[in-house]
Formats: structure tokens, sequence, C-alpha cells
């Protein structure tokens, strides 16, 4: 399986994080159950991640009725619910970068209202979870970094600065490489 994750990698595309999670799929591994529990658990988890978030600014039974109106939102716009949803690549590529993200995020706006080890606690585990939201797909490659790069000139706090060169740096491994390996498939294309 590492090679097959390699060359999936190197000469298909730069997700290293859902490349991981397309070569684990559970119909490969387990069968149709472990697929469709999957996908219920996947649709499950939106609301309540979206809870943990938006709990950093409303409280109480408000919050969980703005997620579960923004899970219905989400649902209903998605330009093709069964690629994004019910289908084991579109989540693993997107999906699931969606959520890792505004978890991610939650835990950095816990981490400005925590102090000491919490503090950075917090913040290392939100960065850790940046880098690997990156990794699912090009989009998010693309707009974290430029995310965080607003957020930091918008907030001038160090921390954001630091998670902007971190996602900066991620998206790198998403694009370079995979630019470098067209390259020189494109080359011994040519020679052949």
């Amino acid at each position: 399986m590492p090679q097959k994750f390699l060359n999936q990698y190197l000469y298909w595309n730069g997700r290293y994080t859902a490349d991981i999670l397309v070569n684990l799929h559970p119909l490969a591994l387990g069968g149709v159950t472990d697929y469709q529990l999957l996908i219920t658990g996947s649709l499950l988890i939106t609301p309540v991640v979206l809870y943990f978030f938006i709990r950093e600014f409303i409280d109480g039974v408000d919050a969980l009725i703005v997620a579960i109106l923004l899970t219905l939102f989400y649902l209903n716009y998605q330009p093709n619910v069964t690629e994004g949803i019910y289908w084991f690549i579109g989540i693993a590529n997107y999906h699931l970068c969606n959520l890792l993200f505004v978890f991610q995020l939650t835990f950095l706006i816990k981490s400005f209202q925590s102090e000491g080890k919490t503090k950075a606690v917090l913040q290392v585990t939100s960065f850790l979870l940046l880098i690997i939201s990156v990794g699912f797909n090009e989009v998010g490659a693309m707009l974290f970094p430029c995310f965080y790069l607003v957020a930091y000139l918008l907030k001038k706090r160090k921390v954001l600065l630091v998670f902007f060169t971190g996602s900066l740096i991620a998206s790198s491994f998403v694009f370079s490489l995979r630019e470098i390996s067209c390259v020189r498939t494109s080359l011994i294309t040519d020679m052949i």
C-alpha cells in the first residue's frame, strides 16, 4: 500500500491527506456495511463540528439550531450531493477537508481565550489539523493560506503568521511535487 500511495501522490495528484484515505477505501478493506457506516458517520459529525465552532460565538440552544441550519444549507447547496456526501472519494477529498478546517479553526479560537499550557496545546493541535486539512485538495491548498494571510493582516497576531507560513509550506507539497512529476512524465513521454 505505501507504493500505491506514493505513486498516486507523486504521479496523479499532490493530495497527501486524501490519498491516504482513498487508499484505505472502506469497500476494499471492509465491505458495504463499513462504507455505509462511514457515510452515515460523516453526515452525523457535520452538525457536531459546526456546533462546537458556533459555540465559540453563540451559547445554548441557539448554537444547536444554527449548526443544524448550516448543515442543511451546506447539504442543500452542494453542486452534486451524491458526489459530495455519498461517494467516498468526494468525502475524502472535500467533505472531510471542510470539517477538519472548521475543527482546527475552533481549536485556534479557543486558544485565544486560553493561557499557558492549554493555549500551547490548542495552538499546536490546531496547527497540525491545518497541515492535514491542506492536504485534502487543491482548493483548500489555495484558500487556507489566503485565509490566514488575511487574518494576519487584520489581527496582526504572530500565531496567524505562523499558520499562514505553515499552510503555505503544506500547500507547496500539494502543488510542487505534482508539477515536478507532471513535467518529468511529460519529458519521458516526449522522448518516447
